[in-house]
């Protein structure tokens, strides 16, 4: 089994990122079986995988191959491709900046897309950083999106929306009263359902005496 592990890592470093399929081929195994031995190599942190799958499998690959995961590209959903797209070419994007759609996207491609926490002006912050910029050209945008005007009417804008969105007392005591309508309604059912119940039993008894 050793023997074999080594034989997949190597063929990982060789042409990652690769299907399990791909794999199972060159060493002559079926899937299920290969998808084990990975799963031990990437337990042992010798190797990594995809969090996007193509064609049904996530794809394997070692440090260094995270390039490659352009691959993935074409797997993605349409909003998907236009969070990567953004993220690419931004380098740096804030969460709170950008449409519903694109925040959903940029959450589910964890392959390309990394978030820190920071504090600025005594609120926290969501950053999406794209995967391959290293620490020294993110710290340049980062402290170039920082220095930035538009941040700030941003961040105004945002509590703006939220003042917006408080629920007024009027709108919350309608919401109360269709909660409590609803329960009565659950109630009458129950009770309905109780009296069907009590009915069969009454027929089945007739039907037995």
């Amino acid at each position: 089994m050793k023997e074999l592990k080594g034989k997949v890592l190597e063929i990982v470093k060789k042409n990652g990122p690769i299907l399990p399929v791909k794999i199972a081929k060159v060493i002559d195994k079926d899937v299920l079986f290969t998808s084990a031995v990975l799963s031990e190599l990437v337990s042992d942190k010798e190797v990594s995988l995809s969090f996007q799958n193509l064609g049904g499998s996530p794809v394997y690959y070692v440090k260094g191959q995270e390039s490659k995961l352009d691959m993935l590209f074409g797997a993605l959903a349409l909003k998907e491709k236009e969070a990567y797209k953004l993220l690419k070419k931004e380098g740096v994007l804030l969460d709170v900046a950008l449409e519903p759609g694109i925040r959903v996207a940029l959450r589910n491609i964890k392959d390309f897309a990394r978030f820190l926490k920071v504090n600025f002006k005594d609120q926290e912050l969501m950053l999406w950083r794209w995967y391959l910029i290293d620490n020294k050209k993110f710290e340049e945008l980062a402290e170039k999106f920082f220095k930035g005007k538009s941040l700030e009417k941003t961040l105004a804008k945002k509590q703006e929306v939220e003042r917006k969105e408080v629920v007024s007392p009027k709108a919350e005591r309608e919401i109360k009263r269709e909660n409590i309508l609803g329960k009565k309604e659950s109630v009458e059912k129950k009770v309905e359902q109780k009296k069907l119940v009590e009915k069969k039993k009454e027929i089945k008894d007739e039907f037995l005496d």
